[in-house]
């Protein structure tokens, strides 16, 4: 689908260089109702979620209405600066995956996204991403491995390996 990431831009981030408090869960993105719906049940679920992106203004939930963009060179250090990436297709273009499907493994982190034919032939039912298809399994897969450092670091080395692997 002509996506991928900028080798010289999508790259992991030194420790020294992350924020110092990291979120449980970050979503860079635009608001689209059922984005909304995923960020919620994760905050409902006591999980702290960074998100960042356009149009949130849209949102129903009032806290949410004041998120703002990300500016392009924060990018790869708010990604880097979470325990988990959440990655959440548009349903207006309705793609298999974004190039955040990408970027996310590039970066190194542990991605959390819609399972889809695509992530699923290109990383593996989590394997080098974390796959869910509704509300329960998003919330379950977020706090298992928010709970197991070991196997999220794990999904987000092979995620990344593959990344490197298939050049994208």
């Amino acid at each position: 689908a002509g996506m991928g990431y900028d080798q010289d831009f999508h790259r992991p981030v030194p420790p020294d260089e992350q924020r110092a408090e990291k979120a449980d869960v970050v979503f860079v993105g635009h608001w689209e109702p059922h984005t909304e719906r995923y960020v919620s049940v994760l905050r409902d679920a006591g999980l702290r979620i960074h998100v960042r992106g356009y149009n949130w203004s849209k949102a129903k939930d009032r806290a949410l209405r004041t998120v703002k963009p990300l500016e392009h060179e924060k990018y790869v250090t708010a990604i880097a600066s979470a325990r988990l990436a959440l990655c959440v297709l548009s349903r207006q273009t309705r793609n298999e995956s974004t190039g955040r499907s990408f970027e996310i493994p590039a970066i190194g982190m542990c991605m959390l996204a819609e399972r889809t034919a695509e992530p699923v032939f290109l990383y593996g039912e989590d394997e080098g991403a974390l796959l869910f298809s509704d509300e329960r399994e998003l919330v379950e897969k977020a706090r298992r491995y928010l709970d197991d450092g070991t196997a999220r670091e794990k999904v987000g080395c092979v995620g990344h390996a593959r990344c490197m692997e298939l050049g994208m």
